[in-house]
């Protein structure tokens, strides 16, 4: 019964710190000059954008606000670009970095025309649209829209876009989605664990 329980936490263990994002940060970004309150509200908008870029539904999908680690998983699996898109981590951080960089070079127009070129940060805007085939057919299919959208470079304007208010039963259900594939490797592990 104990080596059940082991293989359980083991399982889960492994499905959660395996599924992250592969995501690596731009030379030099400083993780530490982002208030918590901004890496809080880039996870929000991270979060909040996957779906939206898978279509409708992601799962897993869930953001570490103390490491900016991500998983933004489709249901169908696929793992989306989402470095293309605003209000993503990779977004929120090229943001970040670019107006560290403009800080680093103060009165360096050479240095700040270099921080704009490296400066190549997500400019779609994911939305989830339903759209119907034709008047002759009555079923509809979800699709996802894109469309290209100007940014700033202030961090500030980005962080703002990612606000947004959880209530109740939403917050549960965020929770069940970025949880359940651990728990599903978990149970599966377990009931293995069982026939053994």
């Amino acid at each position: 019964m104990r080596a059940s329980a082991a293989v359980l936490i083991f399982a889960a263990f492994v499905a959660r710190t395996t599924a992250y994002y592969n995501y690596t940060f731009p030379a030099g970004f400083n993780l530490g000059l982002i208030s918590q309150s901004d890496l809080s509200n880039w996870c929000l908008g991270e979060r909040n954008t996957c779906p939206q870029i898978c279509g409708g539904a992601a799962s897993p999908n869930d953001c570490d606000p103390t490491t900016l680690n991500f998983d933004c998983t489709c249901i169908n699996g696929t793992v989306p670009d989402v470095s293309i898109y605003i209000n993503t981590i990779p977004f929120y951080v090229c943001q970040a970095n670019f107006a560290q960089c403009i800080k680093n070079h103060p009165n360096d127009q050479q240095g700040q025309d270099q921080c704009s070129a490296s400066a190549t940060c997500g400019s779609l805007t994911a939305s989830v649209a339903s759209s119907t085939t034709s008047t002759s057919s009555v079923a509809s299919s979800t699709s996802t829209s894109v469309s290209k959208v100007t940014t700033s470079a202030s961090p500030t304007a980005a962080t703002a876009s990612a606000t947004s208010t959880h209530t109740g039963a939403a917050v549960a259900l965020h929770a069940a989605q970025d949880h359940s594939v651990g728990f599903v490797a978990a149970g599966a592990l377990a009931v293995f664990g069982l026939m053994i």
